[in-house]
Protein backbone atom coordinates (compact mmCIF):
# COMPACT_ATOMS: atom_id res chain seq x y z
CA UNK A 1 0.00 0.00 0.00
CA UNK A 2 2.97 2.37 0.63
CA UNK A 3 4.19 1.63 -2.89
CA UNK A 4 0.79 2.52 -4.34
CA UNK A 5 0.62 5.77 -2.42
CA UNK A 6 4.08 6.77 -3.63
CA UNK A 7 3.10 6.02 -7.22
CA UNK A 8 -0.06 8.10 -6.94
CA UNK A 9 1.83 11.04 -5.40
CA UNK A 10 4.45 10.97 -8.18
CA UNK A 11 1.73 10.85 -10.85
CA UNK A 12 -0.09 13.84 -9.38
CA UNK A 13 3.19 15.79 -9.20
CA UNK A 14 3.83 15.18 -12.90
CA UNK A 15 0.28 15.99 -13.94
CA UNK A 16 1.06 19.69 -14.58
CA UNK A 17 3.71 18.70 -17.10
CA UNK A 18 1.78 15.92 -18.86
CA UNK A 19 -2.03 16.01 -18.41
CA UNK A 20 -2.48 12.49 -19.81
CA UNK A 21 0.03 10.72 -17.61
CA UNK A 22 -2.38 10.16 -14.70
CA UNK A 23 -4.95 8.52 -16.93
CA UNK A 24 -2.25 6.29 -18.42
CA UNK A 25 -0.84 5.24 -15.07
CA UNK A 26 -4.17 4.64 -13.30
CA UNK A 27 -4.79 1.18 -14.85
CA UNK A 28 -1.19 0.20 -14.04
CA UNK A 29 -1.51 1.37 -10.44
CA UNK A 30 -4.81 -0.46 -10.02
CA UNK A 31 -3.34 -3.60 -11.57
CA UNK A 32 -0.35 -3.52 -9.24
CA UNK A 33 -2.66 -3.11 -6.25
CA UNK A 34 -4.85 -6.04 -7.29
CA UNK A 35 -1.77 -8.17 -7.95
CA UNK A 36 -0.41 -7.34 -4.51
CA UNK A 37 -3.70 -8.21 -2.79
CA UNK A 38 -4.11 -11.42 -4.80
CA UNK A 39 -0.56 -12.50 -4.00
CA UNK A 40 -1.10 -11.90 -0.28
CA UNK A 41 -4.37 -13.84 -0.31
CA UNK A 42 -2.80 -16.70 -2.29
CA UNK A 43 0.03 -16.91 0.25
CA UNK A 44 -2.48 -17.00 3.09
CA UNK A 45 -4.56 -19.71 1.39
CA UNK A 46 -1.46 -21.77 0.67
CA UNK A 47 -0.39 -21.55 4.31
CA UNK A 48 -3.81 -22.73 5.47
CA UNK A 49 -3.58 -25.75 3.15
CA UNK A 50 -0.15 -26.85 4.33
CA UNK A 51 -0.56 -30.11 6.28
CA UNK A 52 0.75 -30.57 9.79
CA UNK A 53 3.98 -32.58 10.08
CA UNK A 54 2.05 -35.55 11.46
CA UNK A 55 -0.18 -35.54 8.37
CA UNK A 56 2.66 -35.72 5.84
CA UNK A 57 5.56 -38.02 5.06
CA UNK A 58 5.87 -41.38 6.76
CA UNK A 59 3.72 -40.32 9.73
CA UNK A 60 0.90 -39.28 7.41
CA UNK A 61 1.14 -42.52 5.44
CA UNK A 62 1.07 -44.59 8.64
CA UNK A 63 -2.08 -42.75 9.75
CA UNK A 64 -3.79 -43.37 6.41
CA UNK A 65 -3.03 -47.09 6.67
CA UNK A 66 -4.37 -47.23 10.24
CA UNK A 67 -7.60 -45.60 9.13
CA UNK A 68 -7.96 -48.07 6.27
CA UNK A 69 -7.79 -50.95 8.73
CA UNK A 70 -10.83 -49.97 10.80
CA UNK A 71 -14.41 -48.78 10.36
CA UNK A 72 -14.82 -47.73 14.02
CA UNK A 73 -16.72 -44.47 14.48
CA UNK A 74 -16.75 -42.58 17.76
CA UNK A 75 -18.89 -39.57 18.64
CA UNK A 76 -17.92 -37.35 21.59
CA UNK A 77 -20.50 -34.89 22.95
CA UNK A 78 -19.95 -31.82 25.13
CA UNK A 79 -21.88 -28.70 26.05
CA UNK A 80 -19.19 -26.00 25.78
CA UNK A 81 -15.81 -25.52 24.14
CA UNK A 82 -13.03 -26.96 26.35
CA UNK A 83 -15.32 -29.60 27.88
CA UNK A 84 -13.97 -32.16 25.42
CA UNK A 85 -11.36 -34.83 26.18
CA UNK A 86 -8.74 -33.94 23.59
CA UNK A 87 -6.34 -36.64 24.71
CA UNK A 88 -8.92 -39.37 24.24
CA UNK A 89 -9.89 -38.08 20.80
CA UNK A 90 -6.24 -37.94 19.72
CA UNK A 91 -5.61 -41.53 20.83
CA UNK A 92 -8.72 -42.78 19.06
CA UNK A 93 -8.23 -40.74 15.87
CA UNK A 94 -4.49 -40.64 15.34
CA UNK A 95 -3.44 -43.55 17.50
CA UNK A 96 -6.03 -46.13 16.45
CA UNK A 97 -7.21 -44.67 13.16
CA UNK A 98 -10.86 -44.41 14.25
CA UNK A 99 -13.16 -41.83 12.71
CA UNK A 100 -13.92 -39.38 15.53
CA UNK A 101 -16.54 -36.64 15.71
CA UNK A 102 -16.93 -33.97 18.39
CA UNK A 103 -20.38 -32.44 18.81
CA UNK A 104 -20.18 -29.22 20.86
CA UNK A 105 -23.69 -28.04 21.68
CA UNK A 106 -22.84 -24.33 21.83
CA UNK A 107 -19.96 -22.07 20.82
CA UNK A 108 -19.07 -20.59 24.21
CA UNK A 109 -20.64 -17.17 23.66
CA UNK A 110 -21.52 -16.85 27.34
CA UNK A 111 -18.06 -17.67 28.66
CA UNK A 112 -15.43 -15.42 30.19
CA UNK A 113 -12.67 -13.64 28.27
CA UNK A 114 -9.65 -12.68 30.34
CA UNK A 115 -7.31 -11.84 27.45
CA UNK A 116 -9.49 -9.62 25.27
CA UNK A 117 -12.58 -7.43 25.08
CA UNK A 118 -14.68 -9.73 22.86
CA UNK A 119 -17.94 -10.91 24.37
CA UNK A 120 -21.11 -12.60 23.12
CA UNK A 121 -21.13 -13.43 19.41
CA UNK A 122 -17.57 -12.18 18.88
CA UNK A 123 -16.30 -14.46 21.62
CA UNK A 124 -18.30 -17.31 20.08
CA UNK A 125 -16.46 -16.80 16.78
CA UNK A 126 -13.10 -16.95 18.55
CA UNK A 127 -14.02 -20.12 20.40
CA UNK A 128 -15.36 -21.68 17.20
CA UNK A 129 -12.06 -21.09 15.40
CA UNK A 130 -10.15 -22.44 18.40
CA UNK A 131 -12.13 -25.67 18.19
CA UNK A 132 -11.60 -25.97 14.43
CA UNK A 133 -7.85 -25.45 14.85
CA UNK A 134 -7.77 -28.06 17.63
CA UNK A 135 -9.48 -30.60 15.35
CA UNK A 136 -6.61 -30.26 12.88
CA UNK A 137 -4.30 -31.41 15.66
CA UNK A 138 -6.31 -34.28 17.15
CA UNK A 139 -7.69 -35.40 13.77
CA UNK A 140 -11.38 -35.33 14.73
CA UNK A 141 -14.30 -33.67 12.95
CA UNK A 142 -16.35 -30.86 14.51
CA UNK A 143 -20.11 -30.28 14.65
CA UNK A 144 -22.22 -27.69 16.48
CA UNK A 145 -25.90 -27.42 17.29
CA UNK A 146 -28.08 -24.31 17.34
CA UNK A 147 -27.70 -23.86 21.11
CA UNK A 148 -26.49 -20.44 22.27
CA UNK A 149 -24.43 -20.21 25.44
CA UNK A 150 -26.31 -17.86 27.78
CA UNK A 151 -23.88 -18.11 30.70
CA UNK A 152 -23.64 -20.13 33.88
CA UNK A 153 -26.47 -22.58 34.50
CA UNK A 154 -27.30 -24.35 37.75
CA UNK A 155 -29.62 -27.06 36.42
CA UNK A 156 -30.16 -29.08 33.25
CA UNK A 157 -33.84 -28.07 33.35
CA UNK A 158 -32.99 -24.37 33.14
CA UNK A 159 -30.52 -24.99 30.32
CA UNK A 160 -32.86 -27.08 28.20
CA UNK A 161 -35.67 -24.57 28.72
CA UNK A 162 -33.52 -21.68 27.42
CA UNK A 163 -31.93 -23.69 24.61
CA UNK A 164 -35.17 -25.29 23.50
CA UNK A 165 -34.97 -28.99 24.31
CA UNK A 166 -36.74 -30.25 21.18
CA UNK A 167 -34.65 -28.11 18.85
CA UNK A 168 -31.30 -29.22 20.31
CA UNK A 169 -32.49 -32.81 20.55
CA UNK A 170 -33.40 -32.70 16.85
CA UNK A 171 -29.94 -31.35 15.98
CA UNK A 172 -28.14 -34.12 17.86
CA UNK A 173 -30.45 -36.81 16.46
CA UNK A 174 -29.70 -35.55 12.94
CA UNK A 175 -25.94 -35.76 13.57
CA UNK A 176 -26.27 -39.29 14.97
CA UNK A 177 -28.22 -40.38 11.90
CA UNK A 178 -25.71 -38.78 9.55
CA UNK A 179 -22.62 -40.02 11.37
CA UNK A 180 -23.94 -43.40 12.67
CA UNK A 181 -21.39 -43.77 15.47
CA UNK A 182 -20.54 -47.13 17.02
CA UNK A 183 -19.83 -45.46 20.37
CA UNK A 184 -21.03 -42.22 21.98
CA UNK A 185 -18.74 -40.82 24.67
CA UNK A 186 -20.01 -38.34 27.28
CA UNK A 187 -18.00 -36.00 29.48
CA UNK A 188 -20.65 -35.51 32.16
CA UNK A 189 -23.28 -37.91 33.44
CA UNK A 190 -25.84 -35.44 34.75
CA UNK A 191 -25.27 -36.55 38.34
CA UNK A 192 -23.76 -34.72 41.35
CA UNK A 193 -20.51 -36.66 40.91
CA UNK A 194 -19.70 -34.43 37.92
CA UNK A 195 -18.98 -31.47 40.20
CA UNK A 196 -20.19 -29.35 37.29
CA UNK A 197 -23.64 -28.22 36.17
CA UNK A 198 -24.53 -30.63 33.39
CA UNK A 199 -26.64 -29.05 30.65
CA UNK A 200 -28.60 -32.00 29.42
CA UNK A 201 -25.92 -34.65 28.93
CA UNK A 202 -27.97 -37.10 30.96
CA UNK A 203 -30.35 -37.23 27.99
CA UNK A 204 -27.75 -38.61 25.57
CA UNK A 205 -28.92 -42.26 25.69
CA UNK A 206 -32.41 -41.01 24.82
CA UNK A 207 -30.94 -39.13 21.87
CA UNK A 208 -29.34 -42.30 20.57
CA UNK A 209 -32.61 -44.22 20.82
CA UNK A 210 -34.57 -41.38 19.27
CA UNK A 211 -32.17 -41.31 16.32
CA UNK A 212 -33.38 -44.80 15.49
CA UNK A 213 -37.13 -44.53 15.93
CA UNK A 214 -38.41 -40.96 16.33
CA UNK A 215 -39.41 -38.29 13.88
CA UNK A 216 -37.07 -35.75 15.44
CA UNK A 217 -34.63 -34.35 12.95
CA UNK A 218 -36.81 -35.31 9.98
CA UNK A 219 -37.35 -31.64 9.12
CA UNK A 220 -33.61 -30.95 8.80
CA UNK A 221 -31.98 -31.17 5.38
CA UNK A 222 -30.73 -33.34 3.97
CA UNK A 223 -33.32 -35.66 5.50
CA UNK A 224 -31.61 -38.80 6.75
CA UNK A 225 -33.11 -42.27 7.20
CA UNK A 226 -33.88 -43.56 10.64
CA UNK A 227 -31.89 -46.56 11.76
CA UNK A 228 -31.59 -49.07 14.55
CA UNK A 229 -28.91 -47.88 16.97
Amino acid sequence: MIFLKARQTWALRQYKFCPGILSLLSPLILGLGLLSCTSAQTTKDAASLNPLPQDSGKAGLDLMLRRLSTTARLMHTTAHPDDEDGGMMTVESRGKGDTVLLVTLNRGEGGQNLIGSEQGAELGLIRTNELLDARKIDGAEQFFTRAIDFGFSKTATETLEKWGRERILADVVWVIRKYRPDVIVLVFTGTPRDGHPSPGHDGEPDRARLAGRSGRGDHLRPQLPRGQL
